[in-house]
């Protein structure tokens, strides 16, 4: 997680000098105490700096006031599943306010972490959390679920809160349903590799994001060819259920693939010749790229592998368009509780 701690005083610099020694995070501290901490960066506009870390780091902490942390933030306040968490820390550590993307964003759970560290009192407000309450979003976070509709999912939240009936559907894996959930209710979840007929009157899909695509392509293949292949075989599935994309060491210094994953915040790995050869399963075999490459097939056995050890269910074939080959697996999960 990579996380920003904002400092405005000299005491503040003391307290984040302990945290720096126990959280990997970088420092920035108003400009006139630069002196006070090691390893940090110093600003003078805060508006200006807290625009721009809202868009580089996942966490921000600010050591100061909850009221100045709202004002600095408040215009770049945008959607809670891609804020940042926002802790707030008062000078002397005692307390830990979350303030912003507690559950998403993982907020509640760092600020209990700093607490530690200074020895102070987390101050969490989520009623989920209070109430020791299923929360939609936890659970989500946890196993790497998107949430298709977030009024659906305040609307769960409420029903636990209020002690309404919640159902629950699933079509993977699972640690075993818990009895928190109804199996008569007209509200419910329901996680799906695809949308499936609402099983509720009211009903939330969370859908996994464990698609892998393995991709093959030319040498100075456009950005652009690869999206378009990409489409072409995607279909309904969704660009945000990609988890990565898989592909042959070779294309380490592809432009156009590179900008592709950049595009759609998509982690790539490279495998070697050896590498996929050992993937397992049957795939489509071309002489061209056996010959040129000394594999037989890329996109096909790079997706394996990148479903590790569950080897993953081929949902659709290398698929060659534009002299782009594309293959998409999903990897196994289960869900837990």
């Amino acid at each position: 997680m990579k996380i920003a701690v904002i400092v405005f005083t000299k005491k503040g610099a003391d307290l984040a000098n302990r945290i720096l020694e126990k959280l990997d995070c970088d420092l920035y501290i108003f400009y006139k105490y630069h002196n006070c901490l090691n390893e940090t960066q110093s600003f003078i506009d805060s508006k200006y700096l807290t625009a721009e870390l809202f868009i580089k780091y996942e966490s921000i902490v600010f050591i100061g006031a909850c009221g100045l942390a709202v004002r600095l933030i408040a215009p770049n306040i945008k959607d809670k599943r891609s804020d940042p968490a926002v802790i707030v820390i008062s000078e002397e550590g005692k307390y830990v306010v979350p303030i912003l993307s507690g559950h998403l964003g993982g907020g509640n759970s760092l600020a209990k972490k700093i607490a530690d560290i200074t020895g102070g009192i987390p101050i969490i407000t989520t009623a989920t959390d209070i109430r020791g309450v299923f929360a939609v979003d936890l659970f989500a976070k946890k196993n790497d679920l998107i949430i298709t509709d977030m009024h659906a999912a305040k609307e769960i939240s409420a029903a636990f809160l209020n002690n309404e009936p919640v159902g629950f559907k699933c079509g993977y894996e699972s640690d075993g349903v818990p009895d928190i959930f109804s199996e008569d209710a007209d509200i419910g979840i329901c996680i799906f590799h695809s949308p499936e007929p609402p099983p509720f009157l009211k009903t939330l899909f969370l859908l996994p994001k464990n698609i892998v695509l393995g991709i093959g392509c030319r040498k100075n293949t456009s950005s652009s060819s690869i999206e378009k292949a990409v489409n072409n075989v995607m279909g309904k599935i969704g660009f945000n259920r990609i988890k990565n994309i898989c592909t042959h060491e070779l294309k380490r210094e592809e432009k156009g693939l590179t900008e592709f994953a950049e595009k759609y915040g998509i982690k790539i790995e490279f495998y070697s010749s050896a590498k996929l050869s050992s993937a397992v399963g049957e795939f489509s075999s071309s002489e061209f790229v056996e010959r040129v490459i000394g594999i037989d097939n890329v996109c096909e056995r790079s997706a394996v592998l990148g479903c590790g050890g569950s080897g993953g269910d081929m949902l659709i074939p290398k698929t060659v368009f534009n002299g782009v080959s594309v293959s998409v697996y999903e990897k196994k999960i289960r869900i837990g509780f």
